[in-house]
């Protein structure tokens, strides 16, 4: 994945030329359930959408502004499309994604479906879980390779499979959903260099208590 960051829809204009594609997956800063991601069709539809997602506009803060520019020779006004964002290069024909979150070694994963006639799987609600769960060989490698480059204890990864290759298209330390612990019947955890899954249900609050305890001893014997 491709992933381009951008502060203001300004700042998109001056690098547009570098974008030749016509479809671009499109996200806001923030958001969930997919609120906040597009999909261009071309490129007028793609600054179309850039310039609605960073829409920042506020009546009374651009009216002082503007009426700033007014008192102060050479005042530059503020961008009024300055919500951050990012664009990514846009893998065709998926048809899932995998969710995984991670609580230090306790790995939970669930497979989320694409929606109907649409590219996004987050907030699909077709979701597997449990026994029925397809499980590709190297995913969980992956997971805990991008896991071990942060300094982090809870990790929540959104990857696809393209045929070919796994790619992280999302990730989330923060404010994460944790329906693929609520829902899992197990997790998977690496033991003796084999990914093993156990079957055990623990509450969220001790899963989550256990990664931050064994993170700040790992730290402290740093």
């Amino acid at each position: 994945i491709k992933t381009n960051h951008f502060g203001t829809y300004e700042e998109f204009i001056q690098k547009q030329t570098y974008f030749t594609e016509d479809k671009y997956v499109i996200k806001a800063s923030e958001g969930a359930m997919s609120v906040g991601v597009e999909l261009s069709k071309n490129k007028l539809d793609l600054r179309k959408k850039i310039k609605s997602i960073s829409n920042s506009k506020d009546f009374k803060l651009d009216l002082k502004d503007k009426l700033r520019s007014f008192k102060h020779q050479g005042y530059i006004q503020e961008s009024s499309n300055r919500k951050k964002y990012i664009i990514q290069n846009f893998i065709p024909n998926l048809i899932n994604d995998w969710k995984i979150i991670i609580f230090g070694d306790k790995f939970y994963m669930f497979y989320r479906a694409t929606r109907d006639n649409d590219f996004r799987a987050s907030g699909s609600k077709k979701f597997t879980f449990n026994d029925d769960l397809p499980i590709p060989d190297g995913i969980f490698n992956l997971a805990k390779k991008v896991f071990d480059s942060f300094d982090t204890p809870h990790l929540s990864l959104d990857i696809v499979f393209d045929g070919y290759n796994f790619h992280v298209i999302e990730f989330q330390f923060l404010y994460f959903g944790t329906i693929g612990h609520t829902k899992s019947e197990s997790f998977f955890k690496k033991i003796n260099n084999k990914w093993e899954r156990i079957y055990e249900n623990l509450d969220l609050e001790e899963v989550y208590v256990d990664s931050i305890v064994k993170f700040i001893e790992k730290e402290n014997s740093k």
